[in-house]
């Protein structure tokens, strides 16, 4: 077995701050976005719906999966600093990007070639069948 199929795909962006800030997306990141759901949006659902939502370009779904993310790769944050000081207006479409390349890596494999895929997912994460 490929081990690079085993392995979470990882995310680094620059903000608009200068900070850079690394993003995991590994099991613990699902888990911290399920939290974030349940605690900052009163919904208890698991990471398929908040993949589904990520599909429908939802910005909960985003922000839950960007703060997921970066809390599994270390990072020191509370909801209120990222909600507030990470994830602005600024940052959003690169934060956006973030979470659409790993989730497409993860549907991919990690090689993110697509072969064989019969989706296609733009760059802000919705996802269409291969025929248009």
């Amino acid at each position: 077995m490929d081990n690079r199929a085993m392995m979470a795909p990882v995310e680094t962006v620059k903000l608009s701050d200068g900070t850079t800030r690394r993003m995991e997306f590994d099991m613990g990141a699902f888990a911290h976005a399920e939290n974030a759901y349940e605690l900052h949006f009163g919904k208890c659902v698991n990471v398929n719906v908040i993949i589904g939502e990520l599909a429908r370009q939802q910005m909960r779904a985003v922000m839950a999966m960007a703060y997921g993310a970066m809390i599994s790769a270390g990072e020191k944050l509370t909801w209120e600093q990222f909600a507030k000081g990470v994830f602005t207006y600024a940052d959003s479409l690169t934060l956006t990007d973030a979470v659409a390349n790993a989730v497409l890596k993860m549907y991919r494999g990690n090689d993110g070639n697509g072969e064989g895929d019969e989706k296609n997912v733009n760059s802000r994460g919705a996802v269409s069948s291969g025929s248009t």
